[in-house]
Formats: C-alpha cells, structure tokens, sequence
C-alpha cells in the first residue's frame, strides 16, 4: 500500500518529564476510547554498499510489528519545521531478508529504482528498537495517530536513545498536529525534529567511523 506520510516529530529534551508527558497524553479527553495499543518493534534498515537507496531519497527497512513482518519504503519528502511529508509503501513479508522486489506491484512505485538497484547486495546498515504506545486522538474534526516511542537506534556499534512522540495526521487538517504539537511544546521539554530514525542512525553511524 502506497500513502503520502505526514508526521510531526517531537523530541524529549529532559527526560526526567518523559513520563509525565506520556502520562499527559494517554489521559487527553480526545483520545478516542479502545484505540491505546503498546507493542515492541524491531526493525532493520537496509542499503547497498554504496548507499545507493539513501543517495536517492530512499529508507528501506523491515520491521517485526504486532500481526507479521512488513517492509517498508519511504522515499523522498520534505521536512518543515518538525513537519514530515513522503510517501511509503508498506507490504506484509514471510522474512527479514531484504528483497526490493516485494514493492514492484505497488502504485506509484518506480520500477527505474529496481533496476538501479537488483544488480547490488543489501546488507543491514541499522537497527532500531523501541516500544510504541499509540492511540487515536480525534481533535478539531481531525483524526490523528499519536505514536510514544521508548527505544534505541544502533549503527556501527554504538547505541542512541529514542524517546520521541510522532503525530501522523490519519484524517482532516495539517494544521490541526501543528495544534496539537504546539500544545506539546508548551507544557513539557521537547524540540520538533527533522530527523527521522533512520537519519540518527546514519548520523551516529558516521560519527563513530
């Protein structure tokens, strides 16, 4: 399935708040009731030697979630302000091998990339793992995921924390996650991030070359 992402990403910056804010969150009136998941992702991200998928605006990766294994691309966006916006294809995998293949069916995809790409070997560049709180919150005539995550991303053998809320607009207005995600910024410690997890892993990854 191919969909146009758009997120708002928040960064703790004191994480002696972190779970007051969780708390915050879970306990909002506008949380739309039955809709609090907890799970534990795991995920490898994947490219060739040459970083080719990631010179082009690409981040594979297959992610161990709560009903199988999925594979996901996302591809090139922009980031504004904390605001993300790329589109993705996600599609449910038998194995964590990496196989560019599995997206060829997918509208909107590109096949130019795969023949770029099949000549290469993918080889696993990062991992993250974290655990995700998420849930609906329904806000101005708007639907929107609120996703807690509590976790690492590793790169080249070294570790960085993950505690970060991501605001993904499921249904109505941008502007209403801009809403949600100022309301954020005023009551705890946290900062919009441009960087996803897998720029922070391809960050430590070069800093501890």
């Amino acid at each position: 399935m191919s969909n146009l992402e758009v997120e708002l990403k928040l960064q703790i910056l004191d994480e002696s708040q972190w779970n007051e804010m969780v708390d915050y969150l879970k306990k909002m009136a506008e949380v739309v009731p039955g809709t609090l998941e907890k799970a534990l992702l795991e995920a490898r991200y994947f490219d060739t030697e040459q970083g080719l998928l990631n010179k082009m605006g690409y981040a594979f990766r297959v992610r161990k979630e709560k009903d199988g294994l999925i594979a996901t691309l996302k591809g090139r966006g922009k980031v504004e302000n904390g605001l993300h916006s790329r589109v993705e294809w996600n599609v449910p995998v038998d194995s964590t091998w990496p196989d560019i293949m599995v997206f060829k069916n997918e509208p909107g995809f590109e096949q130019e990339l795969i023949d770029m790409i099949t000549p290469f070997r993918l080889h696993n560049i990062m991992d993250t793992m974290f655990t995700r709180e998420k849930m609906l919150v329904r806000l101005n005539d708007s639907l929107i995921e609120v996703a807690i995550d509590c976790g690492f991303v590793r790169a080249n053998n070294h570790n960085a924390p993950i505690k970060e809320v991501e605001l993904e607009l499921i249904e109505g207005s941008v502007e209403v996650i801009k809403e949600l995600g100022d309301i954020l910024l005023s009551k705890f410690p946290v900062e919009l991030s441009g960087k996803s997890k897998f720029a922070r892993g391809l960050e430590i990854s070069k800093n501890s070359d």
